[in-house]
């Protein structure tokens, strides 16, 4: 009789042992396909922030061709009055509005794929953009004016340095975006750092 009680404690014990094997086995392989969805979940995310990234800043390299046209950037002088023609403005014109416009779409899709300081970023180069984009008509407007209806040097000098400051401070904004940009893609954590419940 004590042999038959061992053998069904023994094979108590085996089927307990049994299940509890299990049910950790369960709870491994559970939080193993968690860990491995939020892992795949950051790296579409980096993917989808990195895509939109590069197409933001793809979306501000016409506003760069645009000024170079009619040499804002590489020449001064007597060579640049001839890249002042009436077509290079107006296609210059043009170039640089499309260009702040399609800033404006691709922003959205940096502020759905976040982080909030992206979106900030992104926002602060698309402003400056637009800042641009007013400066220059404003100057292309002072150079198409007949000279006899031409304003003193004051507001000369006051709308030349107007644009310099507005291009200074969106070349500023895009270089801040890149690097910030380029920080969030390279993160290694793949994902912003966000507190969950019960856990600091």
């Amino acid at each position: 009789m004590d042999q038959g009680i061992a053998a069904l404690a023994g094979a108590g014990i085996g089927v307990v042992g049994s299940l509890g094997t299990a049910g950790l086995a369960y709870l491994a392989a559970g939080r193993q396909a968690r860990d491995r969805g939020r892992i795949e979940h950051a790296q579409k995310l980096r993917e989808e922030r990195r895509a939109a990234y590069r197409l933001f800043q793809q979306a501000a390299e016409p506003i760069d061709d645009a000024l170079h046209r009619v040499g804002f950037g590489a020449v001064d002088g007597p060579a640049r009055s001839f890249l002042l023609t009436s077509r290079n403005l107006r296609l210059s014109e043009q170039e640089i509005s499309d260009a702040v416009r399609e800033l404006r779409k691709l922003l959205i899709e940096i502020q759905l794929n976040g982080p909030d300081a992206a979106a900030a970023a992104a926002q602060e180069v698309y402003v400056c953009g637009r800042i641009l984009n007013d400066e220059f008509r404003l100057l292309v407007e002072r150079i198409r004016r007949a000279p006899w209806r031409g304003r003193a040097a004051e507001d000369k000098e006051r709308r030349d340095l107007a644009f310099h400051e507005a291009r200074a401070t969106f070349d500023a904004g895009r270089d801040a975006f890149t690097r910030f940009s380029r920080s969030v893609v390279e993160d290694h954590g793949l994902e912003e750092r966000r507190p969950r419940p019960g856990r600091p």
